[in-house]
């Protein structure tokens, strides 16, 4: 399935956390007829898939840490990348944090190597 597949089908978007909207297709003709389902959380979202009443997409992440008996998650090869950003309270300090932090910077390095310019989610 290619992006430009999934933007003619109905759509359900998570509008509270969700990383999906309508205008991820903004180049589509006809993005005003399309049939967008709204909920606020991700469970709901999956729910809303398996009742078949439409279609989503999620950063490759929650595809795999989610299983659900009735929704198969398939990779989107030409899905535009997602911008994401690491959140950590300014205060904490220590050990662990400034290892983490390296270990995210690392991950990033690792994939815009992989993907030429930039990370992908």
């Amino acid at each position: 399935m290619s992006w430009r597949e999934l933007g003619e089908l109905p759509l359900v978007v998570n509008t509270l956390t969700g990383t999906t909207f309508p205008r991820s297709w903004q180049d589509e003709e006809n993005l005003g007829d399309r049939k967008v389902i709204e909920c606020t959380n991700f469970d709901e979202w999956l729910e809303l898939i398996a009742a078949d009443r439409g279609v989503g997409a999620v950063p490759e992440i929650a595809a795999r840490r989610v299983t659900h008996a009735h929704v198969r998650f398939i990779p989107i090869p030409d899905a535009p990348a997602t911008t994401l950003h690491l959140a950590y309270l300014t205060e904490s300090t220590g050990a662990m944090i400034d290892a983490f932090l390296d270990a995210a910077s690392a991950a990033v390095s690792r994939e815009q190597t992989a993907h030429g310019d930039g990370a992908r989610a």
